[in-house]
């Protein structure tokens, strides 16, 4: 399940919007919108593309991804 505030915090501070997320972890935005709108984890190839666009690391990304 994802941190859906820290994701909002982590777009702000990038000036980005769900849209531009999307586009630079080369998802559609459908996808994202499933991601962040289910109780269901993501594929770990879902998981690191939205990593790695955001340009998170280690513990960072981690905590975007395992909220209970």
């Amino acid at each position: 399940m994802m941190d859906v505030d820290r994701l909002n915090d982590l777009l702000a501070e990038r000036g980005w919007h769900r849209k531009d997320l999307a586009q630079a972890a080369g998802i559609t935005s459908s996808l994202l919108s499933r991601v962040i709108n289910t109780s269901r984890c993501p594929s770990p190839q879902t998981r690191s593309r939205i990593v790695k666009a955001l340009g998170l690391k280690g513990f960072s990304a981690a905590k975007l991804f395992d909220v209970k």
